[in-house]
């Protein structure tokens, strides 16, 4: 097995995490309406990323279609800011963001090295080439010590019930990445946009958080807004 080398593209996708994750954990941090503002805008950027993907693809749509489409952005965008800004709002908001973040942070780091080392079948070629069967396992286990890790200061759920819900939500995460790469594919996009360097769009870098924070949302309404 050879060790995947630091090409061009995955050193400005370093470069750009070290400077975005810093600026998050900060405003995730103070919380409030700096928090509130940060996400809509991002949401805001998100939406006409979108708008961009179905209208200068390589799809042609009728009226009723675009509507359609249009529909599902506005879904797509308004669902992924009300999760985190409702997560942020309930009794240790901090720490649930911060617990959601490392969720889908970790799947994406070791599918990405697992998949690259260990390579072996692809999951779905047609909407993503590059994912593999190691990659997800990859990243299941890896969200799965996440949740191992949490279980220290979680009492709401048991050692063995936060690694499974770790490993789930890996799949979940892995599914954003499918939807919105199906996206772009049905519309011959390549990027949702540029704004990130190494990364594309803001679309590009949260396509596992969009789908990862409404079910955590889901959990901690579950819960009763007390998740820990």
């Amino acid at each position: 097995m050879e060790l995947p080398k630091l090409s061009e593209n995955l050193q400005k996708r370093i470069l750009s995490a070290g400077i975005l994750i810093p600026v998050v954990l900060v405003i995730a941090v103070l919380g409030g309406n700096l928090f509130n503002s940060f996400i809509v805008l991002a949401a805001t950027i998100m939406a006409f990323e979108w708008s961009g993907i179905i209208t200068s693809g390589k799809e042609k749509l009728k009226a009723k279609e675009q509507k359609y489409w249009e529909f599902g952005g506005i879904a797509y965008v308004t669902i992924f800011a009300s999760s985190l800004m409702y997560l942020r709002s309930v009794e240790g908001g901090f720490g649930i963001i911060l617990l959601v973040l490392l969720f889908v942070w970790a799947t994406d780091i070791a599918a990405y090295f697992a998949g690259r080392i260990i390579g072996g079948p692809k999951i779905y070629t047609k909407i993503s080439p590059n994912k593999t069967w190691a990659g997800l396992a990859g990243g299941m286990l890896a969200a799965g010590f996440v949740g191992a890790f949490a279980s220290i200061f979680i009492h709401s759920f048991g050692f063995f019930s936060m690694v499974i819900i770790g490993a789930f939500l890996a799949i979940i995460a892995q599914s954003g990445d499918f939807l919105e790469s199906w996206v772009k594919r049905k519309f011959g996009v390549k990027d949702s946009g540029s704004i990130i360097p190494g990364h594309g769009g803001i679309m590009d870098r949260v396509d596992g958080l969009v789908t990862v924070a409404p079910v955590f949302a889901i959990i901690s309404l579950l819960k009763g807004g007390n998740f820990f």
